[in-house]
């Protein structure tokens, strides 16, 4: 996306987590000029760099020594904010997130996002079923991921 916008060079690779994936490529050139001709294309781009800024913002304001749960909860709170729909459960994310991509999120393997997903459930504070996630209370999960700030002020 970034190379989309200022017309230099990726800053990373880009890799399949399943085979048979096909990648679309649209040269730069193209998107630049239908930007320009397009408010709602250029609309599009900011909502996904601000988008990608959270995400961001989210990963590098975290203190590094918190533990992964809080760090998960604090990414799911930050994504109900962007995705979240009201249910009678709760608030559902309204876009599918496997463990992979969470752990991506997060840079850790699925193994560990599996121990800290089951944590916070087990404390009902999400509910997790095919890569969905339900908020179960976002108070009670915004208390949890505010554990520990709270600890380290004191």
């Amino acid at each position: 996306m970034i190379s989309v916008l200022d017309g230099l060079g990726h800053v990373n690779d880009l890799f399949a987590r399943a085979r048979g994936t096909a990648a679309l490529l649209i040269p730069g050139d193209l998107v630049r000029s239908l930007r320009s001709q397009d408010r709602t294309l250029a609309h599009a781009f900011e909502l996904q760099l601000a988008f990608r800024s959270r995400l961001m913002y989210e990963r590098l304001s975290t203190h590094p020594g918190t533990e992964l749960d809080i760090r998960l909860a604090r990414m799911i709170l930050v994504l109900s904010r962007l995705y979240g729909v009201e249910t009678p459960k709760g608030i559902l994310l309204a876009v599918k997130l496997s463990q992979s991509d969470l752990g991506d999120l997060l840079g850790v393997t699925r193994q560990h996002i599996n121990y800290a997903l089951n944590q916070l459930k087990g404390l009902d504070l999400i509910e997790m079923k095919y890569s969905t996630i339900t908020v179960s209370n976002v108070d009670q999960l915004q208390a949890f991921a505010n554990h520990f700030q709270n600890a380290q002020t004191q």
